[in-house]
């Protein structure tokens, strides 16, 4: 078995749609009621990948209740990207995913030919011309039974690129203010209390007191928690299941079916596994020459396929924005915390920091590509709530920051690979200066094989020994 036949099945499978049951989401039983906006405060360990699908299509029926009676159709509309304008750039986001969702029989029965039309029928407020009981939410409530369900992932992205506008004075604006001032989120709220939409927004957990701006009712509230292992190994199952081009693996027990319980093993911590983390992993996958538990052994294991990842998407950056992988890893090691190094995090600078640090002439494009990649994010500016907008001069410097604090391990281990030997002398410094005695200072220094190796390096310029001579 292959990598390439691995690629080519998670390719042809990422265009599957994605059924509410995907989602977690289920039926209200008998007599309660669906809240509103269903708000879901994502946990840094459990952030949703920015690689999601584009689109989800419509579920012919959402559990049971205690009866046993089907439970409420629900239209998924999933939006995980937010350029443009704040209300017309939300409003082309919102039309694009529902152009997908609805599929061409229910487009045409709606009497929707083009993408403009569903602009001006789906939330007509924005764009105006058409009656309001006549939009095609309602539409869809009346005439088809199926309850439009806008879901806002990476909400975050949103407030952060209109920050100035939710964030005034250190204080986030209130659901009131929005519906003044973005006709987009006032149509939104009507609908939201007329029960014809239903929205779920996921935001992380740092920055969850952001969603206060659209509360525009009482809200359920959810943490997303890590997931089962059971779950991840339906995942790969249903990636390198066959389709209708024939079998995505073959003969899956010369290697594959050993190195997936493997995989699932390793990922397992505590009897959960880290969303994140299996998906550095599954992507890692793609590289390695076979698959099966030997040649991942040999690429480093768990470790490996992750430091991998962090170096093919240090290698799109390069190639998109120019420079060398030494400075995009460098600018990366910035964003690391490694004050506690059995513990390593992530932590925030500015671009202008990061400039400085990288000396990279593409650099907002190299941050773009990382940031496509989903190695790193966008933050709220440092220091951002302690004074007023118009007091701060720094105010809209972006700062960055590791889309996860579980990167930063996998970002030593990729610079650790690129420059290991002066990752060497780093670390074993470190240990020499921590030890408690004379045994521990003694385990620290340089073997006599070590110090031979670094000979070659050091003639090559790749070790630079300040601050490492007199140890």
């Amino acid at each position: 078995m292959t990598r390439r036949q691995f690629a080519s099945g998670w390719l042809r499978n990422r265009s599957a749609p994605v059924t509410l049951q995907d989602l977690g989401l289920r039926a209200a039983p008998s007599g309660e009621k669906i809240p509103g906006p269903a708000a879901l405060s994502s946990a840094r360990e459990s952030s949703v990948p920015r690689t999601g699908p584009s689109g989800a299509r419509h579920a012919p029926a959402l559990g049971a209740d205690s009866n046993g009676q089907p439970g409420p159709r629900l239209l998924p509309v999933y939006v995980n990207a937010y350029p443009g304008d704040w209300q017309d750039g939300l409003a082309a986001q919102l039309a694009s995913a529902a152009w997908y969702v609805l599929g061409d029989e229910l487009r045409e029965q709606l009497g929707v030919a083009t993408l403009d039309d569903l602009r001006r029928q789906l939330l007509p407020a924005p764009v105006g011309g058409v009656d309001a009981d006549a939009s095609l939410i309602r539409r869809l409530r009346n005439e088809h039974g199926l309850t439009t369900l806008f879901i806002f992932d990476q909400f975050d992205d949103y407030q952060l690129t209109h920050r100035a506008r939710f964030l005034r004075d250190g204080r986030w604006i209130s659901p009131a203010t929005l519906e003044g001032e973005n006709a987009l989120w006032r149509v939104v709220a009507v609908e939201l209390a007329a029960r014809n939409l239903h929205c779920l927004v996921i935001i992380r957990r740092e920055l969850f007191v952001g969603v206060n701006a659209v509360r525009f009712e009482q809200a359920e509230t959810r943490s997303l928690k890590r997931v089962q292992p059971a779950f991840v190994t339906a995942l790969l199952e249903q990636l390198v299941g066959a389709d209708g081009e024939g079998a995505v693996i073959a003969h899956p027990e010369a290697g594959w079916d050993a190195l997936k319980e493997r995989l699932i093993g390793d990922l397992t911590v505590q009897g959960w596994v880290l969303p994140i983390q299996a998906r550095s992993v599954f992507k890692g996958l793609i590289k390695l020459p076979y698959l099966s538990t030997g040649a991942y052994e040999r690429r480093g294991g768990i470790d490996g396929l992750e430091a991998r990842y962090i170096e093919d998407a240090v290698r799109a950056a390069v190639s998109a924005a120019g420079g060398s992988e030494g400075q995009a890893l460098k600018l990366l090691l910035h964003l690391v915390d490694e004050t506690d190094p059995d513990l390593p995090k992530a932590r925030a600078r500015r671009q202008c920091e990061l400039g400085a640090a990288s000396e990279s002439r593409g650099l907002t494009r190299l941050l773009g590509v990382l940031r496509q990649e989903g190695v790193i994010r966008r933050q709220v500016g440092i220091g951002d709530g302690a004074a007023p907008e118009h007091q701060r001069p720094d105010a809209r410097e972006p700062a960055w920051t590791l889309y996860h604090d579980y990167l930063a391990r996998p970002i030593l281990t990729a610079h650790r690979r690129a420059d290991r030997w002066q990752r060497l002398l780093v670390d074993r410094l470190r240990a020499f200066n921590r030890a408690a005695d004379w045994r521990g200072r003694w385990r620290a220094l340089l073997s006599p094989l070590e110090q031979l190796r670094l000979i070659w390096p050091t003639l090559r310029g790749r070790v630079r020994w300040a601050g490492f001579r007199l140890w």
